[in-house]
């Protein structure tokens, strides 16, 4: 029996990677976001841009795109100080 491959956490495509793979082994994983396939990676990582997560909880929080905008800007300034 094949074991299940590890699915890209953006387009769906498989990744070289079996979900039994210790993240300690894998390349193009985000830690608290998940497996990007090497074309995903390259993608988001392009330019040495940096990338920067929100949590789904502060998205529900802040249901208003006005307030969700004013938000994210407040994490990224905290975080960039």
């Amino acid at each position: 029996m094949e074991m299940s491959r590890e699915k890209c956490i953006t387009c769906k495509a498989d990744t070289p990677y079996h979900l039994s793979t210790d993240i300690e082994y894998r390349s193009h994983y985000v830690e608290g976001a998940g497996q990007l396939c090497k074309e995903c990676w390259n993608d988001y990582f392009e330019d040495d841009d940096k990338v920067l997560m929100i949590s789904e909880k502060i998205i529900k929080d802040n249901p208003n795109n006005y307030t969700l905008g004013e938000k994210v800007r407040s994490i990224y300034n905290k975080l960039t100080k």
